[in-house]
């Protein structure tokens, strides 16, 4: 299956940020939804000294709102 443009960018991100290529494999299989992924996208771009475990974390919640 070939990733969608939004994973594509979500991922060139997580490579940036230094996240390992598991961590990247489970928030894309966390944030399916399109509006996630960006959510975590604009977080990325606001807090750009975020590290592994930020991004996970705010995964996390973007994951569990309604």
């Amino acid at each position: 299956m070939e990733l969608t443009s939004t994973q594509k960018l979500l991922m060139n991100g997580l490579e940036l940020f230094g996240v390992e290529k598991d961590a990247m494999i489970v928030i894309l299989i966390s944030l399916q939804e399109e509006e996630k992924m960006r959510e975590l996208m604009n977080y990325m771009a606001e807090n750009q000294q975020a590290n592994q475990e930020d991004i996970l974390e705010q995964m996390v919640r973007i994951k569990n709102q309604n």
